[in-house]
């Protein structure tokens, strides 16, 4: 069976994260029409990248999927994650991104970036050259993140109230992404 579902990961994520951006976008009258543009040449990009990569072992498997500070506690001096609800298959990339996210745009990312780089690869081997994709993991999760909230604003009108926020930070982090990528 995890071969099975193996099998279809690169090519069927690829078609699910298309189909699930798209399908939000157009559901929510939430979503302002100036952000789907953007957000599809992300997830086009990143389903390239994904397709490019492949799903061998090398670059996918269970992943936390949501390990940022929120869900790190440390202890005995090392930082132990928790709040395992959105674990699944996905590419370790994305996760190394969700963690990374926030300080992307900061003055600080290359020595961030290089520290966080040194003590994931030795844990679990990466090729030097993925960490060139980092950027495009960043900018999906930012779609992802922006596509969940806008899911939550239907229900939660705490949620809806802050929408616009959601999109700007998104949509902020997608226009970086593009600028440096048409150096």
């Amino acid at each position: 069976m995890m071969q099975a579902f193996e099998s279809l990961s690169a090519r069927g994520q690829t078609r699910r994260l298309r189909r699930l951006a798209m399908a939000a976008l157009a559901q929510y009258d939430l979503v302002g029409v100036s952000v789907r543009l953007p957000f599809r040449r992300v997830t086009d990009q990143l389903g390239e990248v994904m397709q490019a990569l492949g799903d061998g072992p090398e670059v996918f498997g269970l992943i936390h999927s949501d390990l940022g500070r929120s869900n790190t506690v440390f202890a005995g001096g090392e930082a132990r994650a928790i709040d395992f609800d959105d674990c699944g298959f996905g590419y370790w990339l994305y996760d190394i991104a969700t963690t990374l996210r926030r300080w992307r745009w900061t003055p600080q990312w290359p020595v961030l970036r290089d520290a966080f780089w040194a003590g994931y690869t030795p844990v679990h081997a990466l090729p030097a050259e993925y960490i060139a994709h980092l950027d495009t993991f960043i900018a999906g999760r930012s779609v992802s993140i922006a596509l969940w909230a806008a899911g939550k604003a239907k229900a939660h009108a705490g949620v809806r109230h802050d929408l616009h926020r959601w999109f700007e930070t998104a949509a902020c982090f997608i226009a970086q992404y593009e600028q440096r990528q048409a150096r």
